[in-house]
């Protein structure tokens, strides 16, 4: 009897075990599907601001005016890269995987050099060193190498030591696209490199340097 009454406890433990096991696999699939939602709803007011600023643009004389306007329409590029992060977050976490948009002989060099210039004009005081070596055709989504490049090289600006160079060097060899960052900052503590890519996960830093870990 004392046998029977063991495993019958230990049945209704797993059963409960189970039961909140699926709760919790539940609430985690809604909370996912919110912050994809609230990402999706999100683009509309953002699009509509950026209109707004572009129409103010053309029309403001002021060069105190302009310069707001322009700050607006920065901050609006930014909010649609959150909220573009977001939502590729929240397809790799529902399972959907992130979507690709291949295309033949893209320009991955044009690319590369544009988001260069983009990050030079906003960080003058930093120095890019740059070898860009792709004569063989690349077939890619070259916004998503764009969006991993970018974000690659913010990392390296952000963690990199003052005054000091950071690096961009891209070949292509054996049917293969290779692209290396590169700055002179502190190495990545060994500890730290099994959680690298875990979502909301990041090492500690400078108080200046603030992030989300994405």
């Amino acid at each position: 009897a004392e046998i029977i009454g063991n495993q019958l406890e230990a049945e209704d433990n797993y059963a409960e075990m189970q039961k909140k096991l699926s709760i919790e696999r539940e609430t985690s699939r809604l909370r996912e599907e919110f912050m994809g939602v609230l990402g999706h709803d999100l683009r509309n007011p953002v699009a509509s601001v950026a209109s707004g600023a572009r129409i103010l643009l053309r029309t403001i004389e002021s060069d105190r005016e302009r310069n707001v306007i322009k700050l607006i329409q920065s901050s609006t590029i930014r909010m649609s890269s959150m909220i573009d992060n977001l939502l590729d977050l929240t397809r790799v976490r529902l399972g959907n995987g992130l979507g690709l948009n291949l295309e033949r002989d893209v320009d991955i060099a044009g690319t590369l050099r544009q988001i260069v210039e983009e990050l030079s004009q906003s960080h003058p005081g930093t120095t890019f060193e740059t070898n860009i070596d792709t004569p063989e055709p690349v077939t890619c989504d070259a916004q998503r190498i764009g969006q991993l490049v970018s974000n690659l090289l913010g990392n390296a600006l952000t963690h990199g030591a003052d005054g000091k160079p950071v690096g961009l060097i891209a070949t292509t060899t054996d049917d293969q696209l290779k692209i290396e960052v590169s700055n002179q900052g502190e190495p990545i503590p060994e500890g730290q490199l099994a959680n690298l890519f875990k979502p909301y996960v990041r090492g500690d830093g400078r108080p200046s340097q603030q992030g989300l870990g994405l």
